[in-house]
This record gives structure tokens, C-alpha cells and sequence, in this order.
């Protein structure tokens, strides 16, 4: 696995999503903390083809591919918010080849382990994939990380290609604006620098945490310069 994140599902039950790095078949998976220590049901859980599940003429059904098939390896990943009125789980990832997409896991209940108990697995796909330009990725590079806040409609992406995109979800399409060159470098990281998203900090390639204004997408310090050394 390449990133990891944990989220509420509500009350106090919880679920992870998982991206790999295993190009090139890499996948996004999402799945309930409750079984994921049981190692007989990784390999489940985890599978990303399509089957055949057994059963009568008329009962027999095909089970969807549970993961989501990402283009490169999995670079970035947020959950974004809690669960939704479906109780569907939102989250962003973004992949080596520049890509960023908005996917939704969805409770999949014809999932079950060897006594038939269910197994609490989610169907992840694809609501909206961020582009520019037509079918282009967002980024020329691969995304470093996604900047996520559960109170704002729009994340902020970074990538090695030393930009910074602000990426707006309104119903079920996303556009994506540039916030000019981060930096003159590859960016590496991104987060908010408080719940009101009225600044955010980066740090890339060219040394220190710099803070920037969404608005104006210009520099507004730098918090914490590194001096080159030899």
C-alpha cells in the first residue's frame, strides 16, 4: 500500500481506505475497521476483478469489482466528510500520472465471509475525474497531496509540477481552477492552515513552509526557510 486513511461511518464504527502502488494495477479499496485485522478476508476485500458468485440459475449474480482501478500509482488519498444521507463515504485520490478523481464508496451487502455473515465490504467507483484541457490530467507530474476540509466544497491539489489547483464540487461535477505556480519546484505536501480555509501552507522541493492566500494564490510568508547545505 502506498496511502492509508481511516474516517467515521457513524456511532463508532469506522472504515479504512487503502491505494497501492502496484502498478499497473493499482486500486483504491475501502473497507470497515471491524474486519480489517482478519487476514482470511484480505484478499477478498481487496480483489478489484469482477466474478461470478455461486448460487442457483436464478440466484447466481455477478460480483462487481469492489475496488477502484486508478491510472498509476496512488499518490494522494482523502476521505471527505463523513457519510452521506445513503450512507455512501466521499473521497478524493490522486495518482502518479496527475490524475485526481472524486470517488464514492458504497456499503456493498451481498459480501460475506465462509458463515455467511456479511462482511461490511464497499463498492468504490468513480463520481467525476478532474481534468484540464479536455481529457488531460490535472497535473503535468504526479500529485503529491490533497488539502481537505469537511466544511468547504472544494479541496486544493499539489503535484511535483509545482502547482496548485483549487478543484470545486457542485452536484455531480467538479471544475478545477489554477492558483497560479506554488512554487518553482516540485510541491510535496498541502494542508489547510485552519478550518477556515482562508490560508493554506506547502512544502516542496525548494525548502521551508510557505503560506498562501486561495484568493489570490500569491505567497503570503514563509514560515520556516532551510538553508541549502553541501
Amino acid at each position: 500500500f502506498a496511502r492509508v486513511r481511516a474516517a467515521q461511518a457513524g456511532g463508532t464504527s469506522a472504515v479504512i481506505a487503502a491505494g497501492t502502488h502496484s502498478d499497473p494495477a493499482n486500486t483504491v479499496s475501502v473497507w470497515s475497521a471491524a474486519v480489517a485485522s482478519d487476514l482470511r478476508l484480505a484478499d477478498r476485500l481487496l480483489d478489484h476483478e469482477e466474478e461470478i458468485v455461486e448460487g442457483s440459475a436464478e440466484g447466481a449474480r455477478a460480483r462487481p469489482p469492489l475496488a477502484y482501478r486508478v491510472d498509476g500509482d496512488v499518490t494522494a488519498l482523502e476521505f471527505w466528510g463523513g457519510p452521506r444521507t445513503d450512507g455512501s463515504m466521499r473521497l478524493w485520490t490522486g495518482s502518479s500520472a496527475g490524475s485526481v478523481r472524486l470517488l464514492c464508496a458504497q456499503r456493498y451487502d451481498f459480501e460475506t465471509d465462509d458463515q455467511g455473515n456479511p462482511m461490511e465490504a464497499f463498492q468504490v467507483q468513480q463520481v467525476a475525474a478532474v481534468e484540464r484541457q479536455g481529457q488531460v490530467p490535472l497535473h503535468s507530474l504526479a500529485v503529491s497531496a490533497l488539502a481537505v476540509l469537511p466544511s468547504l466544497e472544494h479541496v486544493l491539489s499539489c503535484g511535483e509540477d509545482g502547482k496548485v489547483w483549487s478543484v470545486a464540487c457542485s452536484g455531480p461535477g467538479v471544475t478545477a481552477s489554477p492558483l497560479g505556480r506554488g512554487d518553482s519546484v516540485a510541491l510535496y505536501d498541502i494542508k489547510y492552515a485552519d478550518k477556515t480555509g482562508e490560508s493554506f501552507l506547502t512544502a516542496g522541493a525548494a525548502g521551508g513552509i510557505k503560506r498562501w492566500s486561495p484568493r489570490t494564490g500569491g505567497e503570503t510568508a514563509v514560515l520556516a526557510a532551510t538553508a541549502a547545505t553541501t
